[in-house]
Formats: C-alpha cells, structure tokens, sequence
C-alpha cells in the first residue's frame, strides 16, 4: 500500500538546516505463515530523502529523522500490537546522494482480522505527519492450499547467515516500489505456498503458473512466463525472476497461478506493479483498426484537438496545429492515438472520453460566450486536474454579501477550488484561487495556487487574511474578519 512516492535528488548548502517538501513515503507489507496461530508480518518503508529536513546532528553533519508508529488493533479481541521507532537516514556533509532511506521490519502476530494504524512524522519539520488505515486478514486456511503475499525484490543472494533479511538460505533485497523503469528488464520475485499437500494427494503432481496480466482487462501477456511442475508437500519456497525487457509500458499484475494435473484452476495469487518502457510503445506496431480511434470521424477530432494544448508538451503542439488544418483522417486518429496511449497506455479510451467530458463542461458552464472553454483559467484547471472536491464563493459567502450591501459595493468575485489530491500526482490538499477583476461575466483569472507548475504568491498561506486580500485584489474597499464560505458541488464527479 503506497502514502506518496516519487523520485528526488536533494542538494544540501551550508547551512544548519534545509528545507524540503511534503513528507512522502512508500509503505508495503507481506504475511508469511509462520504457524497454526502464527503469522509473521514484514513491512517495508521507504522514505523519501527530497521530502524531509536534514539538520546538523552530534557529529556536525547532516541526518534526517522520521517517526514510524504502527498499530495492530485486534478486531475481536481489541488488543494491539506497537512498533514505534525512529527512522534515521544516512549521515551526509554536502549533498545526498541517495534518493531514499528504507527500512524492514518483523512482527509475529496472532491470526485474525486487524485494523492497522500507521503515523509518519518528520522529526526536524512540525506538523508533517501522514496517516493511513487498513484493514488486514491475517490468515492462513488449514484444509487447503494457500499463498504468501509476494514480495518484489531488487537483489537475491545465497548466504548462511539467519538475519532479518533472508528467508530459506537467501539474502532477500525488498523492492518496495512496484514502479519498473526501462533501466530495470528483470521482475524478481519470492512467495511461499503452504499445505499443498491438504489440497493434492501425497506425491501428487500440481503446477505452479507464473505471468503477467493487464491490471485493467486482466488480459495475460503471452510471451512472458513460465510454469514449473511440482510434488504435493507442506511448504514451497519460490524464488526467481522473469524477463520483461519486452514489456510495454502500462499497469500490470505479477500472477501465480496453481493448477492441479487436469489444469483445472485451484488458487491466484496477484501483486500489481506499473511499467515504463517507451521503446516498446511505438504506434507502428499497432492496428488502429482495432483501437477506439477507429470510430472517431475527422469532425470529432477537428472539434476536440485544440483542447490538448492543456496537457501537451512542445514537441506535440505543431502536431496539434497540423491536425486541426488536416483533411487526412487516417493521420489525425494515430495522432489522438499516440496522444493518450502514449499517458495511458492501458486505456487511452477511457482517457480520452474523459477528456472531452471535461472539455464540454469548461465550454457551457466556465468560460464567457465568446471564448472556447480551454482558453479560460477555470477551464484549463479543469480540464488537466478534474473537477475540485469543492469550492468556496464570495456568493455563498453571508458576512462578506451584508458587509458589501452595507457600503454600497459588490467586492471582487474570487472562487477557490479545493482538490484532496490531485491526479497522477502525489499532491494532496491543494487549491486555486480565481478572481474576477472585471466584476461581471464568467472570465475568472487565476491568481494562485499551491500546485506545480502553477502560479503561486509566496506568503500566501502565510497571510491569514486572505479573504481580505481577495477583497482587495481589485480595488474594492477592504475590511477586516471573515466568515468561513459556504460550500457547493461542481461538476462532473
């Protein structure tokens, strides 16, 4: 199960203490059967080293510091099990050269459902903690065959030592993240089967199927996996890696299958994982007549292209300007093809029918009459982040409606649109922030927002009066206070 994850380099100056952003972590966990009343639970956490403060410690260099505390709370019997701990990251002088800090823990728990409770703080930054729940089943069945949950790994190694990091006379390296990179064509692997010999007479022969599936319409990609016949006995340990170098990029799941000798299916075991691989995504090796583009008239294409410059990066937008003059139909649908397969390449369709979903709203309800909706600020938002979770207006805003009326002024019209997280990103709890100078029709201008790439005034969050502030912004006369705006629901969910 993932908090946040992502990527970055951090570059510490000479200072005492550096700032970084949002703390982000990546958490995953994995039950072994241990015994009859016993599991044992391995958790993984990853902490992200561009996302926590480093100070001056002891020793006058730099160190991170987290703050893990984990709950097991019994659902029958409500007692709990503790882990608390600090997390330390490396000890560095200058710079970091390294993009995370981990660590693996052991618990041996009793069997039963449990509720899990898990708190993250930066130790160096006040209020930065992350929380997340579970609900976990932690159990084996007895009377028939069963399966760990899978754990990726970066690494395997034989070794004669018993530390917490091996399993059956093999040094075990976690892969906590499940994102495979083009840098990476081996997916290793290790899972355990138990009481096979429950479910198949002794000495029996079974098969063990590992693949890969799409995550989205389950379908198996064929060229990649392997089966291994096997004899009917208490414990199996599996250990091994498949090739993926071929595997284009989307969003897939690590399959173990177990088949008894008729080949009928007896258990699956899943764990999910997202591939990059571009060289594998070329649309030449695609029928497009077998893709959702094989429906859309040229009309349709011409009526929606111009909206992608919203998402699009410069080597795509001549092609967009190309596409809108073109008579060509069979060039204008590989474009949108290669377009949304090349962000989604799992359902570019879906993507796509959003897509319009969006730009059809930003063009009724989020822009003057006399301006395409993806123009407008509020429709641009929309259309690349989604509807907002909900939105705060002046309109609804009592305290502010009676102050106006009492001097004689309407203020500014501001609306602010709150999102808890914002798509294919791990940004949670932003805002935008539109204002209509002109006072009367629908052309909002966005004035700041706390999301990337966007603009953003730098004591904004700082400044408490804000409502004022917006008040101001174009020239009405100020006032001091504020009530909390009411709230209402917008658009498409």
């Amino acid at each position: 199960m993932k908090l946040f994850f992502r990527f970055t380099f951090i570059v510490l100056f000479l200072s005492n203490e550096v700032q970084a952003q949002t703390l982000s972590a990546n958490f995953d966990m994995a039950k072994f059967y241990y015994s009859d009343s016993l599991v044992l639970v391995e958790y993984y956490l990853s902490v992200d080293a561009g996302a926590v403060n480093f100070k001056k410690n002891n020793n006058n260099r730099y160190q991170a510091t987290v703050s893990s505390n984990l709950i097991l709370i019994n659902k029958l019997t409500n007692d709990s099990i503790m882990d608390v701990f600090n997390l330390k990251s490396p000890e560095i002088d200058s710079f970091a050269t390294f993009t995370e800090f981990n660590i693996q823990r052991r618990l041996f728990v009793d069997t039963g459902k449990y509720t899990m409770l898990l708190k993250l703080d930066d130790i160096n930054t006040p209020d930065t903690a992350l929380f997340t729940q579970a609900t976990l089943d932690i159990t084996f069945p007895q009377n028939r065959i069963s399966c760990s949950d899978i754990q990726f790994l970066t690494s395997y190694k034989k070794t004669e030592e018993n530390t917490l990091y091996t399993k059956n006379g093999y040094l075990l390296s976690t892969n906590i993240s499940t994102f495979y990179p083009e840098t990476v064509d081996k997916l290793k692997f290790y899972f355990e089967l138990y009481h096979a010999d429950v479910s198949f007479d002794k000495e029996e022969d079974y098969i063990i199927s590992l693949g890969i599936e799409n995550a989205y319409n389950y379908k198996k990609v064929g060229e990649i996996g392997k089966f291994m016949k096997m004899k009917a006995n208490d414990f199996v340990a599996q250990l091994g890696e498949l090739n993926i170098s071929t595997l284009a990029s989307g969003n897939y799941n690590f399959i173990v299958e177990v088949k008894n000798k008729e080949n009928r299916l007896i258990l699956v075991k899943k764990k999910y994982f997202e591939r990059s691989n571009p060289k594998q995504d070329t649309p030449d090796k695609i029928d497009m007549d077998e893709t959702f583009v094989a429906s859309i008239s040229l009309e349709e294409i011409k009526k929606y292209v111009a909206g992608f410059r919203v998402l699009s990066n410069d080597n795509e937008e001549s092609s967009i300007g190309i596409v809108e003059k073109t008579g060509d139909s069979t060039m204008a649908r590989n474009f949108v093809y290669s377009f949304w397969h090349s962000r989604f390449p799992n359902n570019p369709k879906y993507y796509w029918e959003q897509y319009k979903q969006r730009y059809d709203y930003a063009d009724e309800h989020l822009s003057p009459k006399t301006m395409r909706g993806f123009t407008t600020e509020r429709g641009r938002i929309y259309i690349k982040y989604g509807p907002p979770n909900y939105i705060e207006d002046e309109r609804n805003d009592p305290e502010r409606n009676n102050a106006n009326r009492s001097i004689g002024e309407t203020g500014i019209p501001y609306e602010i649109w709150y999102y808890y997280a914002i798509e294919h990103t791990n940004q949670t709890n932003r805002m935008f922030v539109f204002v209509n100078p002109a006072k009367v029709g629908d052309n909002y201008v966005l004035v700041h927002s706390d999301v990337r790439g966007e603009i953003f005034i730098d004591d904004w969050l700082a400044n408490r009066n804000w409502k004022q502030y917006l008040y101001n912004f174009g020239g009405a006369g100020a006032r001091s206070g504020g009530s909390s705006a009411g709230t209402i629901d917008y658009g498409i969910k």
